[in-house]
């Protein structure tokens, strides 16, 4: 019962780090948009 328990909990964690990545990837595109239509 516990281990299941921390299963979800430890699938929590690395969907935290990707979650960041897919913040970093849009905020690259509109840092510089000028950039890309030039």
């Amino acid at each position: 019962a516990p281990a299941a328990e921390e299963a979800p909990a430890a699938e929590e964690a690395p969907a935290a780090e990707e979650a960041p990545a897919a913040e970093e990837a849009p905020a690259e595109e509109e840092s510089n948009p000028s950039e890309k239509n030039e």
